[in-house]
């Protein structure tokens, strides 16, 4: 999410308000529905944190989008390419008979979705249940290895290729700034020649400046070209295949390591021999025939490696069917930890130092983690799970609540290592302060099956729910 700006959220907003204009206007044209009949499902990355999440429902909103959470759906982008998958099948397995193999359509099976797009690539692990729901395994990885990055990134053509031949002679990050069209014709030539590389391919790849760059680029700097280039060519950059598998693998490798990362997860590991375990290739980067042969490769000895009809729009497609129906999928794994921090009874292990005695003599442990859910825990997308809290003083006219995450299955005290706050939600004793502090109780609930968290209350003691906004800090 726009990782330069502290705040991404007007520009998204602006973004996103011109597409809603633009729906809306398609879907009421003909008088048929009104735009209160219309649900809205925005996908996301799966590696995302919750600020960038809470980041994105509420530029959603401010564009136009509703509030209310039945309405503006999130789903990150490998969940949605699940659903397609189970809905269309697959396309490069053929049985021996010629015919297509089925799609996802068999319970107990396992599958890896590799999601790899634009700019990230995202794994998660599916399994069908009985009766063909979707639950996923295990949590989801990922990180920032999509396919621009193979332009754009540190080790990619423009900021490493071009830089190797041009040394200080051309300044390209002013001419990006100056002349970003052309260099997103460069971008576009040297994408177009990527997608055609392979494996075992030998001739280098040849990439033509678009003609106004060229001319930008000066005498001296077209010498210097020539000179580093076969038969002194200074119209188009000749990248040699060792150089062009050099570029792919800075982004390839990592996501190798990532698939490992999910499959150690798997119990039992995936075997060649156990019917239905499979990893799916989607996104726009799934259209590289390297990326596809290095995955297969690296699955070989594991489960096969199979792609949709059409990768690129896996996630799009996905995304409707989870729009019409969104219990087709019934589970997530938790990414993090969650929990608040809390005043809870003495036990064992506790600093005796921090301890203090409440106003009824119980003893009591400051700063404690209480957690919600673990990482890596199954939660069901209809569950919600509660915890009781009261206030510490008699005075207290509210209960603040810290949340916090971490990567650990539990934690003890929240200022513990790898804990990050996350945010926090103020809820009203109004109406209960005229009893006594014990019965002044507040029910926390906290919803982790969706894509975001969601957090109500509710005061116990007068039946009332509160409306709480669980304010996300950023955390990157």
């Amino acid at each position: 999410m726009a990782d330069h700006l502290d705040d991404p959220t007007p520009v998204i907003s602006a973004y996103l308000g011109e597409m809603v204009k633009v729906a809306v206007d398609d879907i009421t044209r003909n008088g048929d529905y009104s735009p209160g009949d219309i649900r809205w499902c925005l996908t996301v990355p799966a590696i995302w944190d919750e600020w960038s999440m809470d980041r994105m429902r509420k530029a959603a909103v401010a564009a136009g989008l509703p509030a209310d959470p039945a309405r503006l759906l999130l789903i990150p982008e490998p969940d949605a390419a699940a659903l397609y998958c189970d809905v269309v099948g697959t396309s490069t397995e053929e049985a021996q008979d010629g015919t297509l193999r089925s799609g996802l359509l068999r319970p107990g099976m396992r599958f890896l979705v590799v999601d790899c797009g634009g700019g990230t690539a995202d794994l998660v692990s599916y399994q069908i249940e009985p009766d063909g729901a979707i639950e996923q395994l295990c949590r989801p990885s990922g990180g920032p290895f999509g396919a621009e990055y193979t332009t754009w990134g540190r080790d990619g053509f423009l900021l490493k290729a071009l830089a190797s031949r041009f040394g200080s002679e051309v300044d390209f990050e002013e001419l990006h700034l100056t002349h970003s069209d052309q260099f997103a014709k460069l971008a576009a030539q040297w994408e177009y020649s990527r997608n055609t590389f392979t494996v075992d391919q030998q001739r280098p790849l040849l990439v033509d400046f678009p003609p106004r760059l060229y001319k930008l680029l000066g005498e001296e700097a077209l010498l210097r070209l020539a000179a580093a280039q076969p038969d002194g060519v200074d119209d188009a950059i000749i990248l040699p295949a060792e150089e062009v598998r050099a570029i792919l693998d800075s982004v390839i490798d990592p996501i190798l390591d990532r698939v490992d990362e999910q499959l150690a997860r798997w119990d039992p590991p995936p075997a060649p021999g156990r019917a239905g375990d499979a990893a799916f290739l989607v996104g726009g980067f799934a259209r590289s025939p390297y990326l596809r042969r290095r995955l297969e490769d690296y699955l070989r000895d594991r489960m096969p490696l199979r792609t949709t009809p059409r990768p690129e729009r896996a996630v799009l497609f996905g995304a409707v069917h989870y729009c019409y129906d969104p219990t087709l999928l019934r589970a997530r794994r938790a990414k993090y930890t969650y929990g608040c921090e809390a005043n809870l009874p003495f036990a064992d292990g506790d600093d005796p130092d921090q301890a203090f005695e409440d106003d009824t003599g119980v003893r009591k442990s400051p700063k404690r983690f209480l957690r919600f859910v673990a990482a890596d825990e199954k939660v069901p997308v209809d569950r919600e799970v509660c915890e009781r809290l009261v206030p510490i003083t008699k005075e207290q006219t509210s209960i603040r609540v810290d949340f916090y995450s971490t990567a650990e299955q539990d934690g003890r005290y929240s200022s513990d290592p790898g804990m990050k706050f996350v945010g926090t939600v103020e809820v009203s004793l109004a109406g209960a302060m005229d009893l006594p502090r014990l019965q002044r109780s507040v029910d926390i609930y906290m919803k982790f099956g969706e894509a975001n968290i969601q957090v109500r209350a509710v005061n116990v003691t007068i039946g009332a729910a509160h409306e709480t906004t669980l304010v996300f800090e950023s955390v990157r």
